[in-house]
């Protein structure tokens, strides 16, 4: 059962084993080098507790012990494409658009809840996963300013399924790209016909 570990104590450890592990000599065997040994989780969990009493509960804890050693955090790399689009999300939400880029795309080749065509492998991506991930990439390119980008991202968004129009045209994660001649042609280009009322309402906020 892991106990608590502040903060101030993940850092202390963390440093303490890191100048440990640098100021260790190289030992090289006289044929060639022998592979690093890595600690099992038991005898991690064992050294943690010789060092500080106490072991790390969560992944909050432990994110302070990968960031001194310059370690990916525990809930960086998403396993598959909710988690990456719930990250992405968090990201835009903190405005760190480059990051929640990175994200977004990789969620684009991750497992996802859609057809299983082979038992033995994952799902596909759904339809709504697909059009999330790609309307967001487009969201996100916007916020960047990188109109190219943005727009086939939009366009494979609206390819996919995104039929929300309305949204489209007022999402301010969008402005930059609404100031594109080539946006609302992409709308024009995907929305179904619905007369001129129904494409007045449309436009409508």
């Amino acid at each position: 059962m892991f106990v608590f570990i502040t903060k101030t104590q993940g850092y202390e450890l963390a440093h303490k084993l890191k100048d440990q592990a640098e100021a260790a000599p190289m030992q090289k065997s006289r044929s060639t080098e022998e592979p690093p040994k890595f600690l099992t989780p038991d005898e991690m969990n064992q050294l943690l507790a010789t060092q500080t009493g106490t072991l790390p509960q969560g992944p909050e804890d432990m994110d302070v012990v990968a960031a001194a050693f310059k370690m990916p955090s525990v809930e960086s790399t998403p396993l598959n494409a909710a988690e990456a689009i719930a990250q992405g999300i968090d990201l835009t939400g903190k405005k760190k658009y480059a990051e929640a880029l990175e994200i977004f795309e990789l969620g684009l080749g991750l497992p996802g809840t859609g057809v299983k065509r082979n038992r033995d492998k994952p799902g596909e991506l759904s339809e709504g996963e697909k059009v999330s991930i790609l309307y967001n990439i487009a969201c996100c390119h916007s916020q960047l300013q990188d109109s190219r980008a943005g727009l086939v991202a939009f366009s494979g968004a609206l390819e996919a399924g995104f039929e929300d129009f309305r949204t489209a045209r007022v999402d301010p994660d969008l402005d930059f790209l609404r100031k594109q001649p080539q946006f609302e042609g992409l709308i024009q280009r995907f929305k179904p016909n619905k007369g001129i009322l129904g494409n007045i309402m449309d436009m409508l906020p």
